[in-house]
């Protein structure tokens, strides 16, 4: 089930990370937790990610592109759009991903 109202937003900064996009969307697929928001901030990519994130056509998905700016400022342009309680950040730093919860008070 899917919620107009999502309790969580994941933001995802990325720059030419098509080939890990699918592997984070199953993995926050595969959660208990189905009321969310995922907001993937592309940081200029010039890979395939623009393709992948259309393909899942899954309206939990914020898809936002901007020329490179660097991470810092792909996770504040994600952090613009919240719409819940709490936020996570999930970074993708090459074979591992680490997520970093706030409160959005």
């Amino acid at each position: 089930m899917q919620s107009l109202n999502p309790q969580v937003s994941i933001v995802t900064p990325t720059y030419n990370r098509a080939h890990q996009i699918l592997r984070a969307w199953q993995s926050l697929k595969n959660q208990s937790l189905e009321s969310f928001q995922w907001i993937v901030v592309d940081d200029g990519s010039d890979d395939s990610t623009a393709n992948v994130i259309r393909d899942i056509d899954d309206p939990r998905i914020t898809y936002i592109y901007q020329q490179n700016m660097g991470v810092n400022a792909a996770r504040n342009r994600g952090k613009k759009k919240l719409a819940p309680l709490l936020l996570c950040f999930w970074i993708a730093m090459k074979s591992c991903m680490m997520m970093i919860l706030w409160l959005n008070w």
